[in-house]
């Protein structure tokens, strides 16, 4: 059996007017070199962040998670023992709303 599992992408990041920002990742996952082509598989992972600065300690963040809908929850597998069906039991996209408060427990150092 001669396969091949790789993947490639990028990630952009910008700085948007007023304190916002876009963090972007696009990732292709690919398999290769199986007899049958339900295996031979392509998945385009997109994530994005949407983020805001609150203040000096507070921030707003929105995040997605497989945007394109692209992952599944059963993963197929072959090895010299044979082929392995895994069912996952888990939610492959979401949004997700953060509220960070950034604490600093140093205290500042006096300047005499």
């Amino acid at each position: 059996m001669n396969i091949w599992n790789f993947n490639y992408g990028t990630q952009i990041n910008f700085i948007l007017n007023k304190g916002w920002e876009i963090h972007s990742d696009l990732t292709f996952y690919n398999r290769r070199g199986y007899e049958d082509h339900h295996m031979n598989d392509n998945y385009l992972i997109w994530n994005a962040t949407l983020s805001k600065n609150i203040g000096k300690r507070l921030v707003l963040k929105c995040t997605g998670f497989d945007i394109c809908h692209q992952l599944s929850s059963v993963r197929s597998e072959v090895n010299a023992q044979g082929r392995t069906e895994t069912w996952y039991n888990v939610v492959p996209s979401y949004l997700m709303i953060h509220l960070l408060y950034r604490l600093n427990l140093f205290p500042k150092k006096k300047v005499s």
